[in-house]
């Protein structure tokens, strides 16, 4: 009888040996890349500051957000977030008409990725904003 329980535990262990199946995805850091704005940009008062690009990850995007703000204060100008359903590339748009520059000032523009695991990945530019 012993027998017999040793061989069910060992049969027990290698049916679950066997049944276990590796199915996540490696955690690879989100790529973005920023096309608008350029570095050498600058933008007065008045008129649109378009933030466009695309990123990609290979564990799902779920949101895409955007923030532009001074570069030397912290203060944010504009903000965005676009829901993404669980795609692995997304192109994104958004568009901030300039307003509240009251002299020449490096704003810092910042494009996040965030993936259905909660990583969070972000690339930066700067550009002018003047009066």
């Amino acid at each position: 009888m012993p027998m017999r329980k040793i061989f069910y535990a060992l049969l027990m262990i290698m049916v679950a040996a066997g049944c276990k199946k590796e199915t996540s995805t490696p955690n690879l850091a989100a790529t973005i890349n920023i096309l608008s704005p350029l570095a050498i940009d600058v933008y007065p008062n008045g008129t649109p500051l378009q933030v466009s690009g695309n990123m990609e990850d290979n564990n799902d995007i779920v949101q895409a957000r955007v923030e532009i703000r001074n570069k030397t204060s912290g203060t944010v100008y504009y903000q965005q977030s676009t829901s993404v359903s669980n795609l692995s590339q997304y192109n994104y748009s958004w568009t901030w008409n300039v307003t509240g520059i009251t002299g020449t000032t490096t704003a810092t523009v910042k494009v996040i990725c965030k993936d259905k695991l909660g990583n969070e990945e972000f690339a930066e530019v700067d550009c002018t904003l003047e009066n």
